[in-house]
């Protein structure tokens, strides 16, 4: 099975995901429903794979092995793939919060797209990929224009929205952050997440 073959199976897994009616666990707000039709739509035919994607790791990839060995079973099917992809993938931590976040944080925080404009798997109408945050990551309050669905694949982490008392999310959770809507994450231990944006995909995120 070449590199094709093995991206289009976690598009696929990723499909069967969103169409399924475990895909919002509990966030099923219209701006949320709008959000995985948007992804949906966009990943229901294969896409072009990226050729000029080089493969590229931070140091928060050395608990990769640890994140992905005990998924939440709604997951193993990505997971799954995403083991067979996971030396192509371009691995990148947000250079916007450089000079405001500590080293720990770039030390502890990376993320791949997988599906995307500039994704292993190239789509102009949505951003599909991992995001994962090693031990103790504060991650402050952000926020970015694009719409994005989080879903915890392994780890439980604490998670704030807007206002709101920050509250625990263990593996099998949605969470959604709608355009705007300031959000912080912190660890005790690595999380493993898969995140999807849509809306304007090139907006990047900012600290609050």
């Amino acid at each position: 099975m070449d590199l094709t073959q093995k991206a289009d199976r976690f598009r696929k897994a990723v499909l069967e995901f969103y169409s399924s009616d475990s895909v919002l666990n509990g966030c099923d707000d219209s701006a949320a429903k709008g959000h995985v039709q948007t992804v949906v739509h966009a990943i229901a035919a294969p896409l072009p794979i990226n050729t000029a994607l080089e493969p590229l790791q931070q140091t928060v990839n050395r608990y990769w092995d640890q994140v992905t060995a005990k998924p939440h079973p709604l997951f193993t099917d990505i997971v799954d793939t995403s083991r067979a992809i996971e030396g192509a993938l371009h691995w990148l931590t947000n250079t916007t919060y450089i000079g405001i976040f500590n080293a720990h944080f770039f030390e502890n925080e990376a993320y791949a797209e997988v599906i995307g404009p500039n994704g292993l798997l190239q789509c102009d109408d949505c951003r599909v990929g991992w995001i994962l945050f090693g031990e103790n990551l504060d991650y402050p309050s952000h926020h970015h224009e694009s719409a994005e669905l989080y879903h915890s694949v392994s780890g439980t982490g604490t998670w704030q929205q807007g206002q709101d008392e920050p509250s625990l999310k263990a593996p099998g959770s949605a969470i959604f952050h709608d355009q705007w809507q300031p959000h912080a994450m912190r660890t005790t231990e690595p999380c493993l997440n898969l995140w999807s944006w849509t809306g304007n995909l090139f907006s990047p995120s900012t600290a609050i």
